[in-house]
């Protein structure tokens, strides 16, 4: 007999499931947070946050461990960020988990370069 389509494959259902939408949640609202404190402390003049991150989350079942959860969103947190160009730093003392985030303010050395020998050009 022919079972194939009876069942869905276990992939069908990673792809949706109650962890992935968990991560997806906790890492898109620490992230709205986080721009949030370096959108106030741009406006300020600075050019470096310090973040404490949560570390605990809510558990999603008994399979699965709050270090993980905790390793996957911060690896996604600190993943985005430095592809957006920010410089990262982060430091899990047993007892909170501090976020470091820089972001360079001033030109490029070749940005000044070129308006070094413009303005040569001129005198």
């Amino acid at each position: 007999m022919d079972y194939r389509g009876v069942l869905s494959s276990a992939s069908r259902w990673k792809k949706s499931s109650l962890y992935k939408i968990t991560i997806a949640d906790n890492t898109k609202e620490l992230l709205t947070y986080i721009n949030r404190a370096i959108s106030d402390a741009h406006d300020a003049g600075l050019s470096k946050i310090e973040y404490k991150l949560p570390i605990n989350f809510r558990s999603i079942d008994n399979n699965i461990s709050n270090d993980e959860i905790q390793t996957v969103i911060y690896f996604n947190i600190v993943t985005e960020l430095e592809r957006l160009g920010y410089d990262v730093r982060l430091v899990m003392p047993k007892k909170y988990s501090l976020l470091t985030i820089s972001w360079v303010v001033k030109a490029d050395d070749s940005d000044l370069t070129e308006m070094k020998r413009k303005l040569l050009s001129l005198q």
